[in-house]
């Protein structure tokens, strides 16, 4: 497997209205398909089933391990994960069925669906409104991802994805200090969809936080040495003596993508400003950021280290701009 996107009996595990995905992988469909042309195209038609496990002692018996169960596909039957026996599953279908019917009511409809680390995490993505442009040329799309992990490795969540389109650069982060910025269900908890779909009309009311937010960031103008120290503090921990050179490279890619370099650089709203620098950023670890494969890659970019530095960055950043 080659990209994140789950590969199964040579069908990639994602599914496309409209655009298609950066990787150019996965089977588009009509913007209005019902959900079992979802289910089957982003390769989701399946169920998450569970199994007691055991181990072998020396007289060949076979004893339960407490507490604990295993996670496997219905389909091809490989083994999504060890998890307690609290671990409260989202299955797919349900899933896309919950997303699908509490898009619809906001008028909003399935942009992607798909399976990543075979599937071990699943998500779907919904287009929000027209978006906007940050100080009138640069386009933002906002969209809804809804996500959940079999793994345990984040927990059910639907949050805010803004997409750049002149760089394809992702940005999931909620701001510092918005209690709704986004929802997040953990699997020890059952999923109350009425409950959920209450809390994503609270979630759709801070996109306007993050436009003015973004606007804010292409006001503040960030000078080579400011950027030089900014982007050094944030790839390092705060107790290191000294840049590695990993580290130097690395400081090195993220401030030629700002000073230039990085596409959509020369726009008024990111030529030498902190709106610029987050993207910078953000582009470094979506396209740049050193990685054994893409399926790393895409994975730490959405929900892991990459999605956290992109986080801090934002943060940071907005400091500046208070």
């Amino acid at each position: 497997m080659a990209h994140n996107i789950t590969l199964v009996n040579g069908k990639y595990s994602f599914a496309y209205a409209g655009e298609a995905g950066w990787h150019r992988l996965g089977q588009q469909v009509p913007e209005d398909s019902p959900l079992e042309v979802w289910l089957e195209e982003a390769g989701l038609n399946w169920t998450a089933l569970e199994s007691q496990m055991f181990f072998p002692v020396t007289d060949g018996q076979m004893v339960p391990v407490p507490g604990h169960k295993v996670l496997y596909r219905s389909d091809i039957h490989t083994t999504l994960a060890v998890v307690s026996n609290r671990f409260k599953p989202v299955q797919p279908k349900s899933m896309l069925a919950f997303f699908e019917s509490a898009i619809a009511d906001f008028g909003f409809k399935m942009s992607t669906a798909g399976a990543l680390k075979g599937g071990r995490k699943v998500f779907a993505s919904a287009r929000v409104g027209k978006g906007f442009k940050v100080h009138g040329v640069d386009e933002m799309r906002p969209y809804l991802m809804f996500s959940t992990a079999f793994d345990g490795s984040l927990p059910t969540n639907i949050r805010f994805c803004y997409i750049r389109p002149v760089c394809d650069n992702t940005v999931t982060a909620a701001l510092r200090g918005k209690s709704t910025g986004e929802v997040t269900v953990r699997h020890v908890s059952r999923f109350k969809s009425e409950e959920v779909q209450s809390q994503m009309g609270l979630l759709l009311s801070t996109q306007k936080d993050m436009e003015e937010a973004f606007n804010a960031l292409a006001s503040v103008k960030i000078g080579e040495e400011q950027a030089r120290d900014f982007v050094a503090k944030l790839l390092v921990a705060p107790d290191a003596v000294d840049l590695q050179a990993p580290v130097v490279k690395s400081a090195e890619i993220i401030y030629g993508l700002f000073a230039g370099q990085g596409r959509g650089a020369t726009l008024a709203s990111a030529n030498g400003t902190a709106f610029g620098l987050l993207n910078a950023i953000t582009e470094y670890v979506d396209h740049h950021k050193p990685s054994r494969n893409e399926d790393n890659r895409t994975d730490s970019a959405m929900f892991g280290l990459g999605n956290a530095m992109k986080n801090r960055a934002l943060d940071r950043l907005l400091a500046l701009a208070a």
